[in-house]
Order: structure tokens, then C-alpha cells, then sequence
């Protein structure tokens, strides 16, 4: 598959959007399939419904920003490979604009593909219909995650979700039935909704500690103290939304959460431990000689 230099790219976008397009553009995959509905045997000799098919869009997105004058549309360039069930691969090199559309009257909102004047095959799009009360959001950049996490919606009459014009007429009608993208614009930087609670628990009893956030591609580090912490005894989920240890003395934890656009970090929770001098003085689930003089030792030193 031909690929464009990130400097063409550039070049190509800077000059179909001036002042705008002059950033960086991000790679973005978009692979779409399903089964072909209708088609023209005129355009696509041999192929009949019901035959399966794959849509690549490998594209390079311009995600400043939208294309001025809209709040929706996102311009694209790169190529566009369909592959049918036994037919050689078609792969042509064009624009395309990626928009956001509310259709709340028809009840789904969509994310469409549009690629206009590609090669000798005229205008194809994808739609992704989604369930409506949908989740997009028209000033969002495109990015896997808004796409891969869209609800999809049960197909509309008479129309379809990927449909190629050849001229004014349908060479080709389909449904999606599976799809999936990679790359496109960063996620949004992560936002903590809920920080831990403080939390008063005896010696040895199991305290769990749980942080909200809002964002994706996010991960987690816990710390004690401000020391990052690792999975081990009495230590459990330090790389996960809730951290659960064995209290053995008072600290203060916190959580610092991560995605490729940010970092923030919770308030701290402290945790109170109240000393019961239990028998398992190092919590090593084991009851030993090393237990029992530390044990001896508390009781003296005036635990209950």
C-alpha cells in the first residue's frame, strides 16, 4: 500500500486549508466490513448481495481544529483501499472529510467518512450510525475512542452505511458490521472526578482506597506518601482505579492518573490505624516466634 511522506501531507493540507492546516496532522485507520446489499454489475462485474467486503481508510486528519466555517468537519488525506470477496484490491489516493452529525429527528447520530472525487470511482462514504440519545460531540477532534465506543444503531431504510457513487448512480449499497480505528486526535486530559476517602480501620483489616475519572488510555499509579507502590503482600491494584492494602500504620495515598494529553493527581486520603495488636504482627498471613515478640511488644507498649 503506498504511503504519503508526513511532509507531503502537510504541504497537501496547508495548501486546501490556509492559516489552519498548518500543524502537525495525526495518522488514523478507520477499517470497515460488512456485506454488500445492492450493486451495479455494470461498475463491479461478478459481484452479487450479500458478498462480503473490507474498507480501509489510511489517513493523515488535520485535528487543530474544524474546517472553518463548520463545527463539525474535520479534512483528511491519504488513501482508501475496498477489497471485496473475490475481487482483486481497489486502493486510491484522495481528500476526505470526516464530519459529526446529529439527526435526533431519525433518532441516531452518525460519524461519516466522506471521500469525494477518488480516482476513478467516484464519491464513497462510510456512516456509522450510532443510538441516539448519542455521545458525540461536534467540536471533537476524530479519535479512536469516539468511534470505537459509538453505540451502533440498527440500520435505516433505505439507506446505507457504506454507499459508493459512480456519477449520480449507487454502484454499491452496504451494510457495517464490524469496524475499527486506531490513532486520530489525543484524548482529552484526564479529569478526577472523586478523590479517595480517609478512612480510620484497625491493624491489619483490609482498607481499599477508589479514584473517579473521567478520560481514556488512562493509567493509574498510587502512592504512599508521595512513594509510588507495587503490587505485592498486603498490596493490591497500585496500576488500577482502587487500591486495597493491609493497614499496618498510619500514611497518607494519593493517585496519579495519566494519558498521552496530561496527568493530575488526587487529594490525598489519610489513612488512621487503629493498633488492636493482632497475632499476625507482620501480615504475612503466618503465625511465627516473630510474631509473638513483636506482639509482646505492643501489648506493652499499650494496644488493646
Amino acid at each position: 500500500m503506498l504511503r504519503f511522506p508526513a511532509a507531503a501531507v502537510v504541504s497537501v493540507l496547508a495548501s486546501l486549508l490556509p492559516g489552519v492546516a498548518s500543524s502537525q496532522p495525526v495518522p488514523m485507520t478507520l477499517l470497515v466490513s460488512g456485506e454488500i446489499n445492492t450493486v451495479d454489475n455494470a461498475v463491479f462485474p461478478g459481484v452479487a448481495a450479500g458478498t462480503t467486503y473490507t474498507l480501509e481508510y489510511d489517513l493523515m486528519v488535520n485535528t487543530p481544529g474544524p474546517v472553518p466555517g463548520t463545527n463539525n468537519e474535520y479534512l483528511a488525506f491519504g488513501e482508501v483501499t475496498l477489497t471485496i470477496e473475490g475481487q482483486d484490491p481497489v486502493t486510491e489516493s484522495g481528500s476526505c472529510r470526516i464530519t459529526y452529525e446529529n439527526n435526533h429527528s431519525n433518532d441516531y447520530d452518525s460519524i461519516t467518512f466522506f471521500s469525494e472525487g477518488v480516482g476513478s470511482l467516484g464519491v464513497r462514504y462510510v456512516r456509522i450510525y450510532t443510538d441516539y440519545p448519542g455521545d458525540l460531540v461536534l467540536s471533537d477532534p476524530p479519535r479512536a475512542a469516539l468511534i470505537n465506543n459509538a453505540p451502533v444503531a440498527p440500520q435505516v431504510a433505505n439507506i446505507y452505511a457504506f454507499t459508493e457513487f459512480s456519477a449520480s448512480t449507487r454502484s454499491i449499497g452496504a451494510n457495517i458490521t464490524g469496524f475499527s480505528a486506531t490513532g486520530g486526535a489525543p484524548p482529552p486530559p484526564p479529569v478526577i472526578t472523586d478523590s479517595p476517602e480517609s478512612d480510620l480501620v484497625d491493624m491489619g483489616e483490609l482498607a481499599s482506597f477508589t479514584v473517579g475519572v473521567f478520560g481514556e488510555q488512562l493509567t493509574y499509579q498510587w502512592r504512599r506518601d508521595g512513594v509510588p507502590l507495587t503490587d505485592g503482600p498486603g498490596i493490591e491494584g497500585a496500576n488500577t482505579a482502587t487500591l486495597q492494602i493491609i493497614a499496618k500504620d498510619p500514611a497518607r495515598y494519593d493517585c496519579v492518573v495519566s494519558n498521552p494529553s496530561g496527568t493530575e493527581t488526587s487529594q490525598d486520603a489519610v489513612l488512621a490505624v487503629k493498633n488492636t495488636c493482632p497475632a499476625d504482627q507482620n501480615f504475612d498471613g503466618m503465625l511465627s516466634p516473630t510474631d509473638f515478640s513483636a506482639w509482646i511488644g505492643n501489648y506493652n507498649a499499650g494496644c488493646p
